[in-house]
């Protein structure tokens, strides 16, 4: 049960939330084509600008959920346990911090 309730709150937060953040992208890289000189089109290829339009938002959409979707599970991991060591022996904890250089 605990795995389908996170597949479920990273789909809510993290791609939900990314696709709209993708299509809004899109949307402005499409309008900012549009504008452009008739000579930006005669020395770029259109399909050239299509697979850099679509590949490059799928970069920016993996970087927005999985990334940030690890990045937070290892600091909240992080932070775990470093409240666990704390509450184990909190001398022993800083004296850790202290000579890892953490």
């Amino acid at each position: 049960m605990p795995t389908f309730t996170y597949a479920l709150r990273a789909w809510i937060f993290f791609y939900s939330s990314s696709e709209r953040v993708v299509a809004r992208l899109r949307k402005n890289l499409f309008s900012h084509l549009v504008n452009q000189e008739i000579a930006f089109f005669d020395v770029t290829r259109t399909g050239e600008l299509l697979s850099r339009l679509s590949e490059d938002t799928q970069i920016i959409k993996n970087a927005a959920t999985t990334n940030l979707s690890e990045a937070l599970r290892n600091s909240s991991t992080a932070f775990i346990g470093l409240g666990f060591m704390l509450a184990t022996s909190w001398k022993l904890t800083c004296e850790y911090h202290v000579t890892s250089g953490f």
